[in-house]
């Protein structure tokens, strides 16, 4: 499903036309709705039982804080590039975050 985000935000960046922008963004909701689930599946196996509520209210008190600092960086990345910025900084940052899990993925399997 990031790999899907990533694609979406990147066919957001280059889309020449109202259409391609809405199946992106239409696509880019999919994503969004299986990363959410897997994200708590994720945290559900990783954590202590005794701890998992607190998990569970970090990652619910951190939202917010996207929602509300979020906008502020795409008017500025809109200001300095455009929309296309915006969008590919994005998609940037999927791809960064699918490396990482990938890394650590490999990492925890050699170390076992």
């Amino acid at each position: 499903m990031l790999t899907l985000g990533g694609f979406s935000l990147f066919l957001s960046s280059i889309a020449d036309s109202l259409f391609i922008f809405i199946m992106s963004r239409a696509i880019f909701g999919i994503s969004d709705a299986g990363v959410n689930p897997a994200i708590e599946v994720q945290i559900t196996k990783m954590t202590k039982p005794n701890q998992l509520n607190r998990s569970f209210s970090y990652i619910q008190s951190a939202q917010p804080v996207g929602v509300a600092v979020g906008p502020f960086i795409g008017a500025f990345l809109n200001t300095h590039g455009g929309y296309q910025l915006v969008f590919s900084s994005v998609s940037g940052l999927y791809w960064v975050l699918i490396i990482a899990i990938i890394v650590s993925y490999l990492l925890r399997r050699k170390s076992d």
